[in-house]
């Protein structure tokens, strides 16, 4: 069966229609749906939307502006699910809508806007993706109609706001999916000259973008659907209508400010030897039970809380550190899909600042940060590239004195910004008990070395907080 676009409008008259129609489709393989008998190849990216276009709804493949089943309101997303070792499902990676056209979305407001004109209800099939398989003909799981709640429609519409502004504002070069809570900015294209783009009020082309829905907020839609799981949240509705979330929650927190956290710890009844006590105490004065990174708005805008220790001179006294890398596994990451990258590019860290008065560190205030594009461009992409490179080569220890290893590793002199030190330095000789090394060593012969990882400089944290 196939028809015309024109005719498109008369095949489905509800979305019960459709809906029904994509339940068929639900514990069958992709290629029982392959009419016109497109690749299957994993590399060919999009078949696999457009064998569900043609072989379940029977609409031939477009590029329309508006959503797909446009007379119902309806976009079709085809999207993939991973099984985590706890046989939990996620997503595989950020949900992307449609491509912007930065000339385009700088004329309207939100109401206008390509992101909701096609994008205010979806209906998402999904897949489990697997690994192991040399091709896509994956299993369809189940499809889902998705309709933002009102307090998450509210955020989102911040989240456009702040897009909006970089692209008026001739910046969307800059644009990092960090920036915002729940939409998304993601690039689009492979990063060449034809993935580059005009935009208004600069001469500086830009990458080509598209909105997106990241996958920590699409994760808590899955686990809503196939987990069976909630979660507590911090704000209601009326709140994010007047107010940010950040407006929010330092208005939570400021009547704790000049406490300091033996009285914070005593008057919430926190373990003060719990490694998690401040997650457990952010969430006691924020109002909700558990860790606060189980709290919803903090899963969902894939929030990491950071304590950070301020001395009485005005000095941080440590680094900051962030989650061991496996040699193995980062001399095959490209730079745009690293652990680091990803991490700095969707994460945004809430800073929870103690200030030393008298002895005593005392809550001083909070700050909800993300590193600037820019910055993770300049500061963080050159350390990663000389951390792939010595792995690769085998060349990480530059030399061996006195029994002690040093290595060409960059470190926090090179930048002032990142640099790479022991993820433990009580275990930084410790090589026998280390990663496993892809490529022997060549100075000293090992075959695994210990953990190490990438670290913000203390002084560029205390320049994010001061500013």
């Amino acid at each position: 069966m196939s028809i015309n676009e024109n005719s498109l409008l008369n095949l489905y008259s509800s979305i019960e229609q459709i809906l029904e129609t994509a339940n068929k489709a639900n514990h069958h393989r992709i290629s029982e749906f392959n009419i016109n008998h497109r690749s299957l190849n994993k590399k060919a990216k999009g078949s696999i939307g457009q064998i569900v276009e043609e072989g379940i709804f029977h609409y031939p493949v477009n590029s329309r502006a508006e959503a797909d089943f446009n007379n119902l309101g309806v976009e079709l997303k085809v999207t993939g699910l991973k099984m985590l070792k706890n046989h939990k499902l996620a997503m595989k990676e950020r949900l992307v809508l449609n491509i912007i056209n930065y000339f385009d979305e700088a004329k309207v407001d939100f109401e206008h806007s390509s992101f909701w004109l096609k994008n205010k209800l979806l209906l998402i099939m999904f897949y489990l993706y697997e690994y192991e398989r040399n091709d896509s003909n994956y299993m369809i799981l189940e499809s889902v109609l998705h309709k933002f709640l009102p307090k998450d429609l509210e955020i989102i519409k911040s989240d456009w706001e702040i897009i909006h502004e970089k692209i008026l504002n001739g910046e969307a070069q800059n644009i990092s999916e960090a920036d915002t809570m729940y939409l998304g900015a993601c690039t689009k294209g492979a990063d060449a000259a034809s993935s580059y783009r005009d935009q208004p009020n600069s001469h500086i082309k830009a990458r080509q973008r598209a909105y997106c829905l990241k996958a920590s907020y699409m994760n808590s839609f899955v686990d809503k659907v196939f987990n069976n799981k909630t979660y507590e949240e911090i704000t209601n509705f009326d709140e994010i209508k007047e107010h940010s979330f950040e407006y929010v929650i330092n208005a939570r927190l400021s009547c704790f400010f000049g406490k300091t956290e033996e009285e914070l710890i005593d008057e919430f009844d926190i373990n003060s030897t719990a490694k998690s006590r401040f997650h457990l105490l952010c969430a006691k004065m924020l109002g909700i039970d558990g860790s606060i990174n189980n709290s919803d708005e903090f899963r969902k805008a894939n929030i990491e809380l950071k304590t950070i220790r301020i001395e009485e001179n005005g000095t941080i006294r440590e680094h900051m550190s962030f989650p061991h890398f496996v040699y193995k596994n980062i001399i095959n990451e490209d730079w745009e899909e690293s652990d680091i990258f990803n991490k700095f590019y969707s994460t945004k860290f809430l800073f929870v600042v103690f200030k030393k008065d008298d002895g005593k560190y005392r809550l001083n205030k909070i700050k909800l940060w993300n590193m600037p594009y820019q910055d993770i461009e300049r500061y963080v992409k050159p350390v990663f590239e000389k951390t792939k490179e010595v792995v690769a080569r085998g060349e990480i220890i530059k030399e061996v004195r006195n029994g002690k290893y040093f290595t060409n590793f960059l470190g926090s002199t090179f930048n002032g910004v990142c640099h790479v030190r022991p993820h433990d330095q009580q275990g930084i000789n410790k090589t026998k008990k280390g990663l496993e090394l892809p490529v022997q060593d060549k100075v000293t012969g090992l075959t695994r070395y210990t953990k190490h990882c990438f670290w913000l400089d203390r002084n560029y944290i205390l320049k994010q907080i001061n500013d």
